[in-house]
């Protein structure tokens, strides 16, 4: 195991569920995080070249005397960077692109003050269009979404999506191959609620499709989906366990129906079980992890793999601090000349005084490419990483 330093300075302690590393097509890694730089917290930058060994060129994103937390980050098929985020201060979604050949472009906020805009998740489609999925509303805490079709140049106008007396509080997306993009989001009554956004269409044509059973309470999911076209999504729960269900219609059905009935895979339940992240970088290859304590005191990574089935739970970390903060690193769509060394995950110390990647507790990736599933306009280099 070797865990690496990201970053040695006070980090926000308050993780976002969207994707903060990302993989290019050279295999590079791209991290971004928020830390104060003495006055207020900004948004930052760094990459790495050596799997996570090294993180070099720390990048300041946002600007001004004003606070900025919950960056998520993406990849295009151009190997160009997007970059959402909170501005705390004006309660506004803010945006930033690095260009390929050009460097890092001006730092955009959206127009509309949002309340209680928190966890947001930046996604590339498979025709390069940019999608954004947010928590928050003008009104009450419905959530939100924007898309770009121009690399970021331009946005349609900021959409709320209502459904039910439900507030929403943590939200993640994924991209397929299939022309689709996956929102998984949690409610403040604890439950897990699916939508699909059609790229074809420009619009949402399912929703709030309810995965987590009736009992219990259930938070923070993640999803991810594979080459072939797997939507898969994660939860904790209320009966200290990790659960999780699947789809192979490209989200279509209904649990029992299209989607697993979903069912605990941790067999620990001792203690609660928080923050699950997952990545799969094959149809039948996936990689989980969250925080967990052991009988102790401290919160440290936990994870375990599915090869066709899921293995034994393995103890990923022995920080003397709390982690906090957890996110895998995966490759949605690799092919074979591309294929990293390792997943990945980032986290930070709960006290916030660093920020750190492992990147060699999670199993090798397998060689080969997988099966690519058909998709609309997508483009001749067939890899999108998260």
């Amino acid at each position: 195991m070797a865990i690496n330093t990201i970053s040695a300075t006070n980090l926000p302690a308050t993780p976002n569920n969207g994707r903060t590393t990302c993989r290019d097509s050279g295999s590079k890694l791209h991290v971004v995080y928020s830390r104060s730089d003495g006055v207020t917290r900004h948004i930052y930058y760094k990459s790495s070249a050596d799997n996570g060994v090294t993180w070099v060129g720390e990048v300041k994103l946002t600007a001004g005397v004003k606070d900025y937390a919950y960056a998520s980050i993406a990849v295009d098929s151009f190997d160009n960077l997007h970059v959402s985020f909170k501005n705390v201060t004006n309660n506004k979604l803010g945006y930033v692109k690095y260009t390929v050949g050009v460097g890092w472009g001006a730092q955009h906020d959206f127009l509309i003050a949002v309340n209680g805009i928190a966890s947001n998740a930046i996604s590339v489609g498979n025709d390069d269009s940019i999608f954004i999925a947010y928590r928050g509303s003008v009104l009450t805490n419905w959530w939100m979404w924007v898309r770009s079709e121009d690399g970021g140049a331009t946005w349609t106008a900021e959409q709320t999506v209502n459904w039910g007396p439900d507030s929403y509080l943590c939200i993640n997306t994924a991209p397929d191959t299939y022309g689709y993009i996956h929102i998984i989001i949690s409610t403040d009554i604890f439950t897990i609620l699916y939508w699909r956004f059609n790229l074809t269409t420009d619009l949402i044509d399912i929703s709030a499709t309810k995965l987590s059973p009736v009992a219990n309470m259930h938070y923070e999911p993640d999803i991810t989906c594979t080459p072939g076209g797997r939507v898969i999504v994660v939860w904790e729960t209320s009966t200290n366990q990790i659960y999780w269900t699947y789809n192979d219609n490209n989200g279509l059905g209904t649990p029992g129906f299209g989607w697993l009935v979903s069912v605990g895979i941790t067999t620990i339940t001792l203690g609660r079980q928080y923050q699950p992240s997952i990545a799969a970088v094959a149809d039948n290859t996936y990689s989980l992890i969250w925080r967990y304590v052991d009988g102790g005191a401290i919160y440290q990574v936990w994870g375990k793999e599915y090869a066709g089935a899921w293995g034994a739970e393995a103890k990923y970390t022995t920080e003397a601090l709390h982690v906090n903060g957890l996110r895998l690193t995966g490759s949605a769509y690799p092919v074979t000349a591309h294929f990293p060394a390792h997943y990945g995950y980032s986290y930070a110390r709960e006290d916030g005084s660093y920020v750190n990647y492992d990147n060699d507790s999670l199993g090798p990736i397998p060689p080969g490419p997988p099966t690519f599933g058909g998709g609309i306009n997508r483009r001749d280099r067939p890899y999108r990483r998260f």
